[in-house]
């Protein structure tokens, strides 16, 4: 099983661990995909594209100007599955 990063966002620190400076660290988001022995093949996914920068709407321009999400250099690579 692996998750890869895919992508970077920019948060307080203190926010995730406790005592912590305020000041702004990067934190790596991660995807996945496992085969569940019952349910078959999952995936984790952060929907983190290159469409996250371009997207249109209030609450995604917050979202981006707040975590300053980067994409990882050959993040959204696709998955095979043999």
């Amino acid at each position: 099983m692996e998750f890869p990063v895919s992508s970077t966002v920019l948060a307080p620190h203190a926010v995730v661990v406790r005592g912590a400076p305020w000041t702004r660290v990067a934190f790596p988001v991660r995807y996945g995909l496992f085969e569940h022995p019952r349910e078959g093949l999952v995936l984790i996914d952060t929907g983190y594209t290159a469409a996250l920068n371009t997207t249109a709407g209030l609450l995604l321009k917050a979202y981006r100007t707040g975590l300053r999400p980067q994409l990882v250099s050959g993040a959204g690579r696709r998955f095979t599955h043999e």
